[in-house]
């Protein structure tokens, strides 16, 4: 028994997966003329991909620190901060501070130090610190959020490299309740 081939017309067997005549596919393959030239092009795209991709994500991947913070704990002894580092440089932490909103130069930033002995944070890495207010060398009580949070804003300074700001913004500043 035989039958037509698909692309010449010649008569082939039945169960041919291959025209003996034309060398065609009878199948689902003959949708996917793969020459040598298109498979050695193929090859050759993805060894430049290889290549390329890690530089052009590494061009578009800023050389910087991109340090995030949320307050975790508020109370009258200190503050607790979850820091993370979601960028590829490591950061340096220097200190907390409460900011004023407005220069209209009634408020003064409150200054926090940090519990912490080791400053660095790695790329990719977080971490708990802890900060407690001071009034020149002493420690001082904190006040509750609600007495601060209309005139200040709760910012971590860091030390800056490169094009880096030197000081982040509390996430959930604006969000914290007592």
């Amino acid at each position: 028994m035989s039958r037509l081939c698909i692309l010449c017309r010649e008569q082939i067997p039945s169960g041919a997966k291959i025209c003996t005549k034309c060398d065609s596919y009878q199948d689902w393959r003959r949708y996917f003329g793969v020459s040598s030239t298109v498979l050695s092009l193929l090859v050759a795209l993805v060894s430049v991909l290889t290549v390329a991709v890690p530089v052009v994500r590494n061009a578009l991947t800023p050389d910087r620190s991109d340090v995030r913070c949320s307050v975790l704990e508020w109370s009258a002894g200190g503050v607790t901060l979850v820091v993370s580092n979601r960028g590829v440089r490591p950061a340096i932490l220097k200190n907390l501070r409460l900011k004023p909103v407005t220069s209209t130069g009634r408020e003064t930033n409150i200054i926090f130090a940090a519990d912490f002995a080791d400053p660095l944070l790695e790329p990719g890495k977080f971490r708990t610190v802890r900060f407690h207010r001071v009034i020149g060398s002493v420690q001082a009580d904190l006040d509750p959020v609600a007495k601060l949070q209309p005139n200040y804003v709760l910012v971590l300074e860091i030390f800056p490299f490169a094009s880096e700001s030197s000081s982040v913004n509390c996430e959930n500043w604006s969000d914290l309740h007592d």
